[in-house]
């Protein structure tokens, strides 16, 4: 199970009081804050898009959208969702970029998730998503 992470199993198991643990958890989520801006921005630079128009399309407010880009926010799972469809992002792409915001990926057997799966497969808008997400009781992305 531990892969390529022995080091950084062998440091959480040996964080022997709270402030070893909040620096770890602190150098974790900062290394996967900045690993998934950098990928939507390669993503936006490497396929020719603008990020106004991936703003636009995730339907995520300007301010906001822009501070995530430069790793100020910390999105959540659905504005990671909502940033790969806006993007065109193939589901491989969207699984990289849920695992680099949070650890995150899409799994098969949650309802919610299948539908999110067959949108981003289909390369669906957001409004389209979220009409499917609603039509079978799952929510719409937020």
């Amino acid at each position: 199970m531990q892969g390529d992470y022995s080091e950084i199993w062998t440091e959480l198991i040996n964080a022997d009081c709270e402030s070893k643990l909040d620096a770890f958890l602190k150098r974790i989520k900062s290394a996967n804050d900045s690993g998934f801006s950098s990928y939507v921005k390669d993503y936006i630079k490497h396929n020719s898009i603008s990020s106004a128009t991936v703003q636009k399309k995730s339907y995520i407010e300007r301010s906001y959208f822009y501070q995530i880009l430069r790793g100020n926010k910390h999105p959540g799972r659905d504005k990671v969702i909502s940033i790969a469809l806006a993007a065109g992002m193939s589901l491989n792409e969207a699984q990289e970029a849920l695992h680099k915001a949070g650890g995150w990926s899409l799994w098969c057997l949650d309802p919610r998730d299948c539908v999110i799966i067959y949108a981003i497969s289909k390369s669906l808008s957001i409004s389209e998503t979220n009409s499917l997400l609603e039509h079978y009781g799952e929510g719409r992305l937020e």
